[in-house]
């Protein structure tokens, strides 16, 4: 039985192994030391709830299989996906194993209902070039980011879509 809680601050050890898992989406490019050292990847494996983030994990038997989340970055530690500091960067991840069976689509639409219930108007991301889970960004509303597209800088906007 899949389970869905709330992320903490506790949860780092998680979003190190999420933040991995979503850098070496296609093939394995970098090492947990670089997600751990280089500032560029460090900044989306904590959560600073007192600066609004938020996001949620899926666990089954005790095990993270999913996790999405959500960071407001300042501009001088700007993420992938930054937009301005008004947006919060989503990242999603989702276990190689569970893949397919709608778990991503699922914690994309609490993470988006949860941002609605917050007040939040928009999300952005980043997604590489040739990565599948475009098409679920996509399918769940989001657009991409004029002028950024090369960078993969898609965001969602509250408004242009309904409540699942």
């Amino acid at each position: 039985m899949v389970t869905t809680r709330p992320l903490t601050a506790a949860d780092e050890g998680l979003l190190r192994i999420a933040t991995l898992g979503n850098v070496n989406w296609g093939k394995e490019r970098f090492t947990m030391s670089d997600v751990v050292n280089r500032p560029e990847f460090a900044h989306y494996t904590r959560l600073d709830v007192g600066r609004g983030d938020f996001g949620f994990a899926s666990e089954r038997d005790g095990n993270a299989i999913g996790a999405v989340w959500a960071v407001f970055l300042p501009v001088e530690d700007a993420g992938f996906g930054y937009v301005d500091t008004q947006t919060p960067e989503v990242s999603l991840w989702v276990d190689a194993n569970e893949r397919g069976r709608g778990l991503g689509r699922r914690l994309l639409r609490l993470l988006q209902n949860e941002a609605r219930r917050r007040g939040i108007r928009t999300i952005s991301l980043s997604v590489e070039a040739g990565n599948v889970a475009k098409r679920l960004y996509e399918a769940e509303g989001f657009r991409d980011v004029r002028c950024r597209e090369r960078n993969g800088v898609m965001i969602w906007t509250a408004e242009a879509t309904s409540s699942a």
